[in-house]
């Protein structure tokens, strides 16, 4: 709607983008870089499932190399180190999965919201589309606190799990019950990531796909004392129009 001044002397100028496409452009990104940082994190932490094998396998051969040196009562203290580094391998190889897992149901939210985004886009109405990119938003929203808390939690920091052989063992007896323990240390992430493009200002030039036509209407007549200011048609062919003169 535009005033009687600007309809006579700068309508032909004026330049409609559709609302729901100034909408969908954002979270149309957003699902991209979520999409793109889940499948990061998701990668992540299956090598790391990985790696923590491959530190569990490297413990056990060390204690295997202690017990070459050891012949006495040795069997009991590796059944003992044995049990705590497969108790602690397990706890770490749970957390990793329930957080692969999370991860995984995120990321299926995002490729499901982008899919029928996509979907309604080519050829749902209008009204559909800018609901879904309305209700879209919100799920989004939502999605990226979960993701936040992940970021902030320990699942992302490094597992390291080694053995500490005690030095005591230089001087082996039979009073000793325990040749090392289990050490598990958390590290910074290594691990890199793009971060969501939301985050950095960019100018883009946004072209709208839709072509708008005028196209001359049926003629109305109206008393000469009306000074219309606005008007609107309604989905059912009917027509409102403003009258400034009697305020009505």
């Amino acid at each position: 709607m535009c005033c009687q001044y600007c309809v006579s002397e700068s309508h032909q100028y004026c330049q409609v983008q559709p609302l729901q496409q100034v909408g969908a452009k954002k979270v149309e990104d957003d699902l991209r870089n979520l999409t793109l940082e889940f499948q990061a994190i998701e990668n992540f932490l299956l090598k790391m499932k990985s790696k923590i094998g491959d530190q569990r396998k490297q413990c056990l051969e060390e204690i295997s190399q202690v017990r070459n040196n050891l012949q006495n009562q040795l069997e009991n203290l590796e059944k003992k180190i044995k049990e705590n580094i497969s108790r602690d391998y397990e706890k770490l190889k749970s957390e990793t999965e329930d957080t692969i897992e999370q991860i995984g149901n995120e990321k299926m939210k995002v490729q499901l919201l982008a899919n029928k985004l996509t979907g309604l886009k080519r050829k749902g109405t209008d009204e559909q589309f800018l609901c879904t990119v309305t209700s879209t938003q919100k799920e989004l929203r939502a999605i990226r606190r979960s993701l936040a808390e992940v970021r902030e939690s320990r699942a992302l920091l490094e597992k390291n799990m080694s053995v500490h052989i005690n030095p005591t063992l230089a001087s082996f007896n039979e009073t000793i019950d325990s040749f090392g323990e289990v050490v598990i240390k958390s590290s910074r992430s290594i691990m890199s990531y793009s971060k969501p493009l939301g985050f950095r200002r960019t100018q883009e030039a946004v072209r709208s796909e839709t072509n708008i036509y005028l196209k001359k209407c049926d003629t109305l007549k109206f008393p000469r004392v009306m000074r219309i200011t606005g008007c609107a048609r309604l989905p059912d062919g009917k027509h409102v129009f403003v009258d400034s003169h009697k305020k009505r």
